[in-house]
């Protein structure tokens, strides 16, 4: 599971990074993105995203994990596979809206007055 842990640390900093960017271009341009508030905006963030945005996620997996294992106890059996296929699906693009929403959030926060 701890690599399941960097692994959504990771997706969660390059959508900050690369969001955050975006971001920065499209409400100033370069000279915004070439600030020291972006600066720690971006450095900052990612740390703090990758662990809130990760715990989250993290607790999301374990807590579904455990509710499917309840369900299907036997992990070999195609009605399993199949909600755990499912499940990862899902869960790709929750792990995404979250950390775009955090991003939106936070930049919200602090650079739309």
């Amino acid at each position: 599971m701890d690599n399941a842990k960097a692994q959504l640390g990771k997706n969660v900093t390059v959508i900050w990074l690369v969001g955050g960017i975006i971001l920065f271009l499209i409400d100033g341009g370069f000279p915004h993105l070439f600030s020291l508030r972006a600066a720690a905006f971006l450095g900052i963030g990612m740390f703090a995203a990758a662990i809130i945005v990760g715990s989250v996620s993290y607790f999301i997996i374990n807590a579904m994990a455990t509710r499917l294992m309840a369900r299907y106890p036997d992990p070999t059996s195609p009605d399993a596979q199949a909600a755990m296929r499912t499940w990862r699906n899902v869960f790709g693009v929750v792990n995404v809206a979250l950390a775009l929403l955090f991003l939106l959030w936070v930049y919200a926060s602090f650079f739309w007055y």
